[in-house]
């Protein structure tokens, strides 16, 4: 099948704008009690979401000492919860000048420089933090799965590295075979998945992984199946795993097995646009036109973006005889835009 897709869509993995974890490391010994008191009060007020209780504090500590670093950084933070990104990453770059030790601030000010696209500056921002703070694995995992979303896959493999590097991570070892797949390095992408199983043999999406990889790069159907079902035994509600199983079966050639496989990830997850896609291929190829019609006209009213998918699908050639069809395809609404492949990132 020619569908964009493919096998590879899995769960994403995102990140919050409020990172205030590990707070109460930015307080400093030679601030006054007082001021640390208002600083932990101020750090519990924005964990609590109380943002005016939070102004207050933080005006109150900028009088009685303005060049804190400790409480630009949690301005910042407050700025995060308030949704204004420029004055959180300005308030997390003060508490840098001020401490150029502040790891944290690195890190938070990175992210959101990310997030807005400014992939130049938060990588300095993220090579500093390296600098100054090599020690923290799940940093480095963050910044390498922010980079796959960004499609910087150089980037992200140099972080993940370093995180696995540090401590063997089965995380980290799944997104390099995520970064593997989309480079089309499948042998890497085999290596890195195995190795994540090695260290944690729970991780239903490293066995996703490796069924993508044998799919793709080995042409080897029967031994991502293999893969596709530890997957899903391991997570029964895997949608996306069961979706893979049934191309995997379409390919080898068991109509029977891959309908199975695709209606039980369409149980799972009703709305999937690609899994009924899928099915309406597979009835395509039984001859079973009117119902293969159907589900592409479910899949394109959840995903219109699969149109163009469907005017060059070769698996509908005998379909596009059907007057049914052919209503279908002048119908089509009109996409938002290109498709594009999900990374497949560790749940």
């Amino acid at each position: 099948m020619s569908r964009y897709f493919k096998f590879l869509i899995v769960p994403l993995f995102f990140f919050s704008f409020l990172i205030v974890q590990s707070v109460g490391s930015v307080l400093y010994a030679d601030e006054s009690k007082e001021f640390e008191r208002k600083l932990l009060y101020t750090i519990q007020a924005i964990s609590d979401g109380d943002v005016q209780l939070a102004e207050v504090l933080i005006a109150d500590c900028m009088q009685m000492n303005p060049n804190s670093a400790s409480i630009h950084f949690l301005k910042g933070s407050l700025f995060e919860r308030q949704q204004k990104i420029d004055e959180a990453v300005a308030s997390y770059l003060k508490a840098i000048e001020i401490d150029p030790e502040f790891s944290r601030s690195y890190y938070n000010a990175g992210v959101l420089l990310l997030l807005q696209g400014r992939t130049v500056k938060a990588s300095e921002m993220f090579y500093e933090l390296s600098n100054h703070s090599p020690r923290f694995v799940s940093d480095f995992l963050r910044i390498g799965r922010m980079f796959i979303l960004q499609k910087d896959y150089l980037s992200a493999h140099r972080y993940l590295r370093t995180a696995v590097d540090i401590s063997p991570n089965a995380n980290a070892y799944n997104d390099l075979a995520v970064i593997s797949i989309f480079e089309k390095d499948y042998d890497n992408a085999i290596q890195f998945a195995l190795k994540s199983i090695e260290i944690n043999p729970q991780i239903a999406s490293a066995y996703n992984n490796l069924g993508v990889a044998y799919a793709n790069g080995k042409k080897d159907y029967m031994r991502a199946i293999e893969y596709y079902t530890q997957a899903v035994e391991i997570n029964s509600k895997y949608s996306i795993a069961y979706q893979n199983m049934g191309e995997a079966y379409f390919l080898s050639k068991d109509m029977e097995q891959s309908i199975a496989s695709y209606i039980k990830s369409l149980e799972i997850e009703p709305g999937s646009a690609q899994a009924n896609y899928g099915l309406g291929a597979v009835l395509a190829a039984q001859g079973k036109n009117i119902e293969a019609i159907q589900k592409l006209g479910i899949a394109l009213r959840q995903d219109p973006n699969l149109a163009q998918l469907v005017k060059q699908d070769k698996n509908f050639e005998e379909l596009r005889k059907e007057p049914g069809f052919q209503s279908l395809i002048d119908n089509i609404p009109a996409p938002q835009s290109s498709p594009q492949s999900t990374p497949a990132i560790s749940e």
